[in-house]
């Protein structure tokens, strides 16, 4: 069941589905292929799909069925996301979906490089945590520059506007 809603922000309206699709690209919530959203908890799918992360939108949650090893469901739990849907919106309305993702991947970037600086200040820079943390900010840092480039190849070769020009006459012509 697909809920229709939009977050508004200063006289402008992020959709779901635009905000689905920053999620997705930005990999937010991770492990996640897919994401819809019911109204309440109580519309949560008794078959949820596989890697499907599911809005509660009374909440504002994003949830996740846990499975067991024989395949059932077992029960639903809450998502940690690294990003807001306000947030998200509030680049979407500036910015658009582009730029948005763009934002949300920096964002996302300055974060994970404090939780490594702490954990290495913490536990050490041989420590598996910082480890991991580093693996995962590469990983962001390889999705921010791609979508750099390709937002700026788009504004480049996009303008979005068909002017008419004609061939300049120099010297009469006679050149």
């Amino acid at each position: 069941m697909d809920v229709t809603h939009a977050w508004m922000y200063d006289g402008f309206m992020a959709t779901w589905d635009e905000i689905k699709s920053v999620r997705l690209a930005i990999h937010d919530p991770s492990l996640v292929i897919d994401l819809d959203s019911v109204a309440t908890e109580e519309d949560l799918p008794v078959l949820p799909k596989r890697q499907t992360a599911y809005l509660v939108v009374a909440t504002g949650l994003y949830m996740i069925a846990e499975w067991t090893a024989d395949g059932a469901l077992d029960q639903y739990e809450e998502l940690e996301l690294r990003l807001s849907d306000s947030r998200i919106t509030a680049w979407i309305n500036e910015h658009g979906t582009d730029e948005a993702r763009c934002y949300a991947l920096r964002d996302i970037m300055r974060t994970l490089w404090a939780e490594a600086s702490l954990q290495k200040v913490t536990t050490g820079a041989e420590s598996s945590e910082f480890t991991k943390l580093l693996d995962v900010y590469n990983f962001y840092r390889g999705l921010a520059s791609d979508c750099e480039k390709e937002t700026r190849v788009d504004a480049a070769n996009s303008t979005g506007k068909f002017y008419t020009t004609a061939q300049p006459e120099i010297a009469g012509g006679n050149l």
